[in-house]
């Protein structure tokens, strides 16, 4: 499956968030280290797969293409907000990092294997991102649903699974952020607000002490949107935009509730 690049356009379309970082007196915030986990893995789990067709043939969606393409420009938009980042891959086995942006430092990667980009296993991607001094972990999904619907889904772990109780704070805002900017007034029709689910995701896990949020944006196995995503549609590169803005945003505004939750008190 050829992968789909998105982001010099992406990178070069004026991104406008309003995750613009807050700045005290002139003065550069303090630097806030996040750890970006592009969803699922090439040569094995590549997630849900959806045809999309279009007016003269289909196009096979799968979500991991999807979920490295939207972390790498997520990335790209954190960094030129002073975010520091690091992936658990980034794909150079496909012919990744993007080319054509001399500009961008080289992805700090975590597997140990970039060649082949899909050697870290699930429950080794957490623990790379506390090794890596990561403040928070999130992981970047797009959702499939057993019959017709679309909507934003946002994941936490559940605190009965061994985990602190600070992964809740974070995704209520998380999940604020990204429907505001998913649907802008509420007047999107048919996308609809699924809320927070809690779990024991095996992709969490090893993030032990930092908290991890999952995002599920949309679902591309309605068929509307896995045809709003396809690159052959002309409004694939606004909806994949959208997705990133939504996710920079509430990457940005969680912090305090990131910082908060690592101190031990309420944000």
């Amino acid at each position: 499956m050829q992968m789909v690049r998105w982001i010099c356009a992406i990178a070069t379309a004026g991104l406008a968030t309003a995750a613009a970082v807050t700045t005290v007196g002139g003065a550069q915030p303090a630097a806030y280290r996040v750890c970006l986990d592009p969803g699922h893995e090439p040569a094995g789990d590549v997630g849900a797969v959806t045809q999309a067709s279009f007016p003269g043939g289909e196009y096979e969606l799968r979500e991991v293409d999807l979920n490295l393409d939207v972390a790498h420009a997520v990335r790209r938009r954190l960094l030129e907000l002073n975010v520091e980042v690091v992936m658990t891959w980034d794909g150079a086995g496909l012919g990744w990092p993007e080319t054509g942006a001399p500009d961008l430092p080289p992805a700090e990667i975590l597997s140990p294997d970039p060649e082949t980009s899909d050697r870290l296993g699930l429950k080794a991607r957490g623990v790379a991102c506390v090794a890596a001094g990561a403040e928070v972990m999130f992981s970047v999904h797009h959702n499939a649903l057993p019959g017709p619907g679309n909507g934003l889904t946002t994941l936490y772990r559940d605190p009965g699974f061994g985990q602190k109780d600070q992964d809740r704070a974070v995704a209520q805002v998380v999940h604020a952020t990204m429907w505001d900017a998913l649907n802008p007034g509420k007047r999107s029709r048919g996308f609809v607000d699924f809320g927070l689910l809690r779990g024991d995701w095996a992709v969490a896990r090893g993030a032990i002490d930092i908290p991890a949020v999952i995002f599920e944006p949309v679902v591309i196995s309605d068929p509307q949107e896995a045809l709003r995503l396809t690159p052959t549609i002309a409004q694939a590169g606004a909806r994949r935009l959208q997705i990133v803005e939504a996710e920079v945003a509430a990457i940005v505004a969680a912090r305090p509730a990131v910082r908060a939750g690592l101190a031990g008190v309420s944000p």
